[in-house]
C-alpha cells in the first residue's frame, strides 16, 4: 500500500487557498468561469494538468524526487474536496446568510420585527458599520477588511460555522466508509467522474502521450479557443453551440416544451461516454418523459395549475428514493459492518479508512452533535431530526447517482430538507424559531452541484484502483474541505471589501422566512402527493430493473431530469455520446471501444484546459470572456 507523503499535502495545501481564492473571484466576483457547477472541477483537472506537465518536464532532468501517481492524485483530491466547499452555492453564500438580513432590512419588508429575534446573535452579523464596508465597499479597496474589529467581527461568527463544516463533512466521510465497500468492490460502480484523474496520472499508459487523447484534445480545446477569441472579436468566426429550438414549438399545446435546445459541450459528451448504456439512455429518455408531461398538461388544461406537472417534486420524492434504495439494496453489507463493530474485529476493516466501529460511532454521535448544535440555535428536535436526516439521505442519493451516472452537472435545486418539512407538514406547524433557524442553513441545502461527499468516496475509488493507503486520506479530505470554507469565505470578504458584496440567494432564503411567518400555510397537498409519486415511482423502476434484463429505465436517470434546468443543456450531449458507443459496440467490439476512451478523455480536457485559461485571462485583464459552459 501507498501511503500519503507529506510533500504531497504540503503542494495540496499550499495549492487550495490559489483555488479558493480562485473560484470565488471567478463565480462571485466576476461571473467569468464556473467550476464547481459542474461535477468535474475545471479547476481541479487544470491543477492536475499543470502538475503533470511539470512532472513530466523534470523528468527530464532529474531521475529522482519526481511525484507519483499518488501523490498527484493526493493533491487532485484536496483540491475538490476543498473546491467543493468552495462551491458558488455553498461556501460563497456562507459569508452573506449570516449577515444579509441585517443589511437588507427595511420597514417594508419587517424583517427586524419579524425573526431578528430569532437569529443568534454568536453566529451571525449584525454590526452595520462591518456590514457598510462589505455591501458598498466605500473604501474603494480591501483594506478596511484587515482591521482589528471587522477581522474580530467576522471570525467570531463564521468559527462556529466552520466547527460545523467540520461536523458534517466527517460524518460524510463515516457513511461513505460504510458504504465503501459495498459501492466499489461488491457492486463495482462505473464512477465515471475518476476517470480522467486516473488516466492523467498513470504511469503505465501515459495518456499525455496518447495520439488518440489528442484528437479528442484538439477538437474540446479548438472549439473553446475558437469562441473564446469569438467572444473578446466578434468578427472572428465562432462554432455555436446552442440551438434555441423553442421557435418550433410556439402552438399551443406544443408551446408547453418550452425551452428546447440542442447544445453540444465537448466536455459533456466526453464524460457521457463513461455512463453505463442504461443510465444514458434514462437521462435522456426521462427528458423527454419530462417534456412528455409538460404536453399532456397542456392538453388537458392542468397547465393553469400552478407547477404541474410539479417535476422538482417529483425529483424530490426520487432523490429520496435513490438514497433509501441504495441503503435497503446493500443492508446485507450494513449488517455485516454492524457486527463486525460489535464484536471489534479488526482484520476484517485492514484495508477501510477507518475501523467500522469508529464509522457507525462517527456517524450516530457526530449527528447528535449536530442535533445538539440544531436545538442551540432554535431547532425543535422533531425538525433536526427530520431536517438533517433528509439532508444525509439526500446526500446518499447524490454520491450513488455521481457514483453510478456522473453527469457534467447535477444541480437539484430547491429539492431539499425544508422544502419537504414545511410542503408535508405546513409552516403553521412548525415553530418560527424553527423555521428561522433551518432558513439560516440555505448555504447548505439550496443547491447540490458541488456537493462533497461523492468527492470522498470518488477519492476512495482511486485509492482503491491506485492501491494508495486510506488510512490517512479520510483526514487530508477533512482538512481540505474546512480550508476550502476558510479561504473561500476570506475571498469572498475580500471581494466584498474591494469591489462592493451582495447578498447573493439570502433574499431566496429571507424572502421565504418572511412569506412562511406573514402567511402561515397548511400542508402542501399538491407538492407531497408528487414528492410521493417520484418516490414510488422511482421504486417501480428499480423494481423493474432487478426483475427484468431488458428493462432498461433507471430511476437515477429519472431523478436528474425533473424539472432540473441543467438537463435541457446536456440531454443532447448525452444521447449524441450514448448514440457513439452503442454504435462502436455494436458494430465494432470492446477493443474498438476500449481505443475510442482517449478521445473521449481528450475532449474533456481540451475543453476544461481552453476554458480555464479564458477564466484565468478574463480574471487577469478584467475583460469578459467565453465560458466554457455557457448557459
Amino acid at each position: 500500500m501507498k501511503g500519503i507523503t507529506w510533500r504531497s499535502v504540503l503542494i495540496g495545501l499550499l495549492l487550495i487557498p490559489i483555488n479558493s481564492f480562485w473560484i470565488a473571484l471567478s463565480e462571485t466576483g466576476s461571473t467569468i468561469f464556473y467550476s464547481t457547477t459542474s461535477s468535474l472541477f475545471c479547476n481541479a483537472i487544470f491543477t492536475l494538468f499543470i502538475l503533470t506537465l511539470l512532472n513530466a518536464g523534470a523528468r527530464l532532468f532529474f531521475k529522482s524526487g519526481l511525484l507519483d501517481q499518488n501523490e498527484l492524485l493526493t493533491v487532485y483530491i484536496m483540491v475538490s474536496c476543498a473546491s467543493a466547499l468552495s462551491g458558488e452555492s455553498v461556501g460563497q453564500q456562507l459569508v452573506r446568510d449570516i449577515s444579509a438580513p441585517f443589511w437588507y432590512a427595511t420597514p417594508e419588508n419587517e424583517w427586524s420585527a419579524l425573526f431578528f429575534h430569532y437569529l443568534p446573535k454568536w453566529l451571525t452579523v449584525d454590526n452595520k458599520h462591518v456590514l457598510k464596508g462589505f455591501y458598498e465597499a466605500s473604501q474603494g479597496n480591501s483594506s478596511l477588511l484587515y482591521t482589528a474589529l471587522h477581522i474580530k467581527t467576522w471570525l467570531l461568527a463564521l468559527l462556529p460555522w466552520f466547527g460545523l463544516i467540520l461536523l458534517l463533512v466527517f460524518i460524510m466521510i463515516c457513511i461513505n466508509v460504510i458504504v465503501r465497500r459495498q459501492w466499489i468492490e461488491y457492486e463495482k460502480l462505473t464512477y465515471p467522474v475518476i476517470q480522467l484523474p486516473l488516466a492523467m496520472t498513470s504511469p503505465s499508459d501515459n495518456l499525455l502521450k496518447n495520439k488518440r487523447m489528442w484528437i479528442g484534445f484538439s477538437i474540446g480545446a479548438g472549439i473553446t479557443l475558437l469562441n473564446g477569441f469569438h467572444a473578446l472579436i466578434p468578427s472572428v468566426p465562432g462554432i455555436r453551440n446552442i440551438y434555441n429550438i423553442s421557435d418550433l414549438f410556439v402552438s399551443k399545446p406544443w408551446d408547453s416544451m418550452q425551452p428546447m435546445v440542442i447544445a453540444f459541450y465537448p466536455c459533456a459528451v466526453g464524460l457521457a461516454y463513461f455512463m453505463p448504456l442504461d443510465l444514458a439512455f434514462s437521462t435522456w429518455f426521462f427528458f423527454f418523459f419530462w417534456k412528455a408531461q409538460l404536453l399532456i398538461g397542456s392538453i388537458l388544461g392542468l397547465h393553469n395549475l400552478p407547477d404541474f406537472p410539479y417535476a422538482k417534486w417529483q425529483q424530490t420524492g426520487a432523490y429520496l428514493a435513490v438514497g433509501v434504495l441504495a441503503l435497503w439494496l446493500g443492508r446485507s453489507h450494513i449488517i455485516n459492518i454492524i457486527k463486525i463493530a460489535w464484536k471489534g474485529r479488526s482484520k476484517d476493516t485492514e484495508n477501510e479508512p477507518m475501523s467500522y466501529r469508529t464509522a457507525l460511532l462517527g456517524a450516530i454521535i457526530g449527528f447528535g452533535l449536530l442535533l445538539i448544535f440544531g436545538l442551540k440555535i432554535g431547532i425543535n428536535l422533531w425538525v433536526g431530526l427530520l431536517f438533517f436526516g433528509i439532508y444525509f439521505v439526500l446526500s446518499i442519493s447524490v454520491t450513488r447517482m455521481r457514483a453510478e451516472l456522473g453527469p457534467l452537472v447535477h444541480e437539484l435545486y430547491y429539492s431539499n430538507s425544508d422544502q419537504v418539512i414545511t410542503a408535508f407538514f405546513g409552516t403553521r406547524q412548525i415553530p418560527s424559531n424553527s423555521l428561522t433557524a433551518i432558513s439560516m442553513f440555505w448555504w447548505l441545502s439550496r443547491s447540490q452541484n458541488s456537493h462533497v461527499m461523492p468527492h470522498q468516496l470518488e477519492a476512495f475509488k482511486m485509492a482503491e484502483k491506485t492501491n494508495i493507503n486510506s488510512r490517512g486520506l479520510w483526514v487530508v479530505m477533512l482538512i481540505s474541505a474546512v480550508l476550502g470554507t476558510f479561504f473561500c469565505s476570506w475571498a469572498v470578504l475580500d471581494t466584498g471589501y474591494r469591489h462592493g458584496g451582495n447578498g447573493g440567494f439570502a433574499h431566496e432564503a429571507y424572502g421565504r422566512l418572511q412569506s412562511w411567518l406573514i402567511n402561515p400555510r397548511t400542508t402542501d397537498i399538491a407538492a407531497s402527493i408528487f414528492t410521493g409519486v417520484g418516490f414510488f415511482f422511482s421504486f417501480f423502476l428499480m423494481w423493474m430493473k432487478r426483475r427484468f434484463l431488458w428493462w432498461q429505465f433507471h430511476p437515477i436517470g429519472y431523478a436528474v431530469t425533473q424539472g432540473d434546468w441543467a438537463i435541457t443543456y446536456i440531454w443532447f450531449p448525452i444521447f449524441l455520446s450514448w448514440l457513439m458507443k452503442l454504435s462502436i459496440l455494436k458494430y465494432g467490439s470492446i477493443k474498438a471501444h476500449r481505443k475510442a476512451v482517449p478521445i473521449f478523455l481528450g475532449l474533456i480536457l481540451g475543453d476544461f484546459i481552453i476554458g480555464a485559461i479564458w477564466g484565468i485571462f478574463g480574471l487577469i485583464t478584467g475583460m469578459p470572456v467565453y465560458h466554457f459552459k455557457n448557459w
